[in-house]
């Protein structure tokens, strides 16, 4: 999609219209393909059309959110972080 000038739309008929075209590509040459999906039901299209490899979120979204977690879970126990992550225990 960025490089299509249209960042974010996944669901834009350019993109739709370039996934398409990888995964028939890909079928008629026998080759792996994927690509990242943004949903659940986005997912199961693209195995539909035979995506051998899907990805959803990014590793640092997921380092961001668990981070995040850890920082709600222990914040009942006096911890406060500051300067990004780093824990302090207040008394």
């Amino acid at each position: 999609a960025l490089l299509a000038g249209i960042p974010g739309q996944m669901d834009h008929p350019k993109v739709i219209a370039a996934v398409e075209q990888v995964a028939k590509a890909a079928k008629k040459t026998g080759k792996h393909w994927g690509t990242p999906a943004f949903s659940l039901d986005h997912a199961r299209h693209l195995l539909k059309m035979g995506a051998t490899f899907i990805s959803h979120g990014t590793d640092i979204l997921m380092i961001k959110e668990g981070l995040e977690r850890v920082q709600t879970e222990f914040a009942s126990l006096g911890f406060q972080f500051r300067n990004g992550f780093r824990p302090s225990i207040v008394c």
